[in-house]
Formats: structure tokens, C-alpha cells, sequence
């Protein structure tokens, strides 16, 4: 393994889109890698870096749904762990107005292209609506993950739904005529995704996957006949995370921390960016 040959600070992240946003924002001292495989595969890397003492490497890993359906369960301390669903998710609930701006972007171009309409939705709607939507995927995902299911949730289409669909019967109707549920008690499943959705309802930023808003928001604007697929509305949200939709992460103080113990700096972030 050459990961003490590098003279730098390491930190091991989940995927590409997660690499491209933190380079913009770290010093040099850091060297991001992408992890490559599974979540299950980097948390055996995590244990054995953790096992042989490699003080400059650390891992950021996203909290995904295990504590909602696997219960609190304790990681090696050299795993940065987000606070919410996972790390882009973080940068949008420290700094709403990501969201916001890309919202307000896709709204313009159709608001000048229906001048004079009044029936177009007002960009806090549209916010309200994509919560709500990414909400119902994150509790069909816990409750597969409580019921091993099997749900195969690429096989979802969104965009197959009717407008008046986009809900909980909707997805769970797909998941059936679909044949992407492999359980035995369908009812009981439905019933689980409901009572899941008004138990996080309250909370919905802090259970909503990245993926699953990203492709909620590029639905519900389709409504307004803006096109815009999910994966570029990702990619605005990289372009467009300032310092500041940083800063609030707790695994940014932890970076920063870990960094200065060994006389390095973390992140090139003024207070005033």
C-alpha cells in the first residue's frame, strides 16, 4: 500500500462529484482521491488504514439511510461521516441558496419564454415540491432497506409518472407494475413508506439523497416545461458552492482540525468568500 509514501494529507471520498467540489475548495496540502467500488469496500480500506495507524489519510463518507434502517452504528475515527444524507446535501442545507439560485436560473429562461403568464409556479414551490417528491423516494429506499425488498431504484423513471402521480401511490404503483418488488406483503411495504414520510417529513432536508432531489427538481420543473436533466442540475450545484456552503459542515471544522495537527491547511477558504 503507498498510501505513507505520500507526502501529503489524503482524504479518501465516495465518488467523482464529490472530488471535483472539494478541489476547488482545499489547499494543496490535500490530495482528494475517488474511491473506487462500494461503500461496504471503502469502510474495509477506512479499517485497515485505521488498523496500521495512517495518520494523514482520512475518509469522508456519506450517512446515506443505516441509521434509519440499520440503527447508529459506530465508524473508524479516521471517517469524516455527513450530517445529513450525504455531503452535497450538507452544502444545500448550510446554504439553501444553492438550491435557490439554480431554481431561480431554469425559472428565468421560462418565465421570459411565458411572458405575460400568471400561472407559472413561484420558485419556493417549486423548492417545496422537489422536498416533498425526493421525500417519497427516500422512503421507498428505507423502507426497501428495512424489508430487503431487492428494489432495483435505476429502474424508476419519474418522468413515466403523471403529473398527479408524483406521491407515494405513484412510485409504489411503478415499483409493482415494474416488478421491482420481490417481497411478499406489498400492502404492508406501502403502508411502511407512508409512516416513514410523515416520520421525517418534519426533518425532510436531513433524509433526502442528493440523486433522488436532483431528480425530483428536473420533474417538477419539467411541469413548467423547463428540460434540464438531474445531471447537470449536480453539476450547477458544484459550480455554484461558495466557501461559505462549506464552512457550516461539521466535516469541515474535522478536516480542518485534522489537518492543522499536522501543520497543514485544509481548506483555501476566507471568511468573506
Amino acid at each position: 500500500m503507498l498510501l505513507p509514501e505520500i507526502p501529503e494529507m489524503v482524504l479518501v471520498v465516495e465518488g467523482p462529484d464529490d472530488e471535483i467540489a472539494l478541489k476547488n475548495h482545499t489547499s494543496s496540502a490535500i490530495k482528494i482521491i475517488s474511491a473506487t467500488g462500494g461503500k461496504g469496500q471503502l469502510l474495509q480500506v477506512a479499517e485497515i488504514c485505521d488498523r496500521d495507524g495512517l495518520e494523514r489519510v482520512r475518509f469522508l463518507m456519506d450517512r446515506d439511510y443505516d441509521d434509519l434502517i440499520f440503527g447508529p452504528t459506530p465508524n473508524p475515527e479516521n471517517i469524516f461521516i455527513s450530517t445529513t444524507h450525504d455531503c452535497f446535501t450538507d452544502l444545500i442545507y448550510n446554504d439553501p441558496s444553492l438550491l435557490q439560485r439554480t431554481i431561480d436560473v431554469e425559472m428565468k429562461s421560462a418565465r421570459r419564454a411565458c411572458s405575460g403568464r400568471e400561472d407559472l409556479p413561484a420558485d419556493f414551490e417549486i423548492e417545496k415540491k422537489s422536498h416533498n417528491l425526493a421525500l417519497c423516494l427516500a422512503a421507498a429506499r428505507v423502507a426497501n432497506g428495512r424489508h430487503q425488498a431487492g428494489i432495483n431504484f435505476s429502474n424508476l423513471s419519474l418522468f413515466s409518472l403523471k403529473d398527479n402521480e408524483l406521491n407515494i401511490g405513484g412510485i409504489f404503483a411503478q415499483i409493482i407494475q415494474r416488478k421491482l418488488y420481490s417481497g411478499s406483503e406489498p400492502n404492508k411495504f406501502l403502508a411502511e413508506m407512508h409512516e416513514i414520510y410523515k416520520q421525517l417529513e418534519s426533518h425532510k432536508m436531513f433524509y433526502i439523497g442528493d440523486h433522488d432531489l436532483f431528480h425530483a427538481l428536473s420533474r417538477i420543473l419539467s411541469m413548467s416545461n423547463v428540460k434540464v436533466k438531474a445531471d447537470q442540475l449536480h453539476k450547477n450545484i458544484i459550480l455554484a458552492a461558495r466557501c461559505k456552503s462549506f464552512q457550516a459542515a461539521a466535516w469541515f471544522e474535522e478536516i480542518q482540525d485534522w489537518c492543522i495537527r499536522h501543520n497543514y491547511t485544509g481548506f483555501d477558504c476566507p471568511d468573506h468568500l
